[in-house]
């Protein structure tokens, strides 16, 4: 499988990477992500251009994740304590996007 993609956005303010999977889901000229609140704008911004993407989001952290609801990305994290709790919620994402697949097909 390729390696993810990886884009860039520019702001006033900063420079963010977002990595964007791409799981393949039998449907004929359709595609269908999974993104985080965080990530999704770039994608419904494509949706309203007139591409045809499904898209999927599932929240970041998770329920019950002791990850505070403000870090979405690694480079977030402030303290060493809060890198353990960073992936702990990404293994807490398995459900959901596991519940997701599955409604899809």
């Amino acid at each position: 499988m390729p390696p993810p993609f990886e884009f860039a956005s520019t702001s006033k303010y900063h420079q963010e990477k977002f990595h964007l999977l791409f799981l393949p889901i039998q449907e004929t000229h359709y595609k269908s992500l999974i993104a985080t609140p965080t990530f999704a704008e770039p994608i419904k911004k494509a949706r309203e251009s007139g591409h045809n993407i499904g898209l999927s989001i599932t929240p970041f952290p998770p329920q019950g994740s002791a990850l505070p609801n403000h870090f979405v990305s690694l480079d977030q994290m402030t303290t060493p304590e809060l890198i353990p709790k960073f992936f702990r919620a990404i293994e807490l994402l398995q459900q959901p996007i596991e519940t997701i697949l599955q409604e899809l097909n």
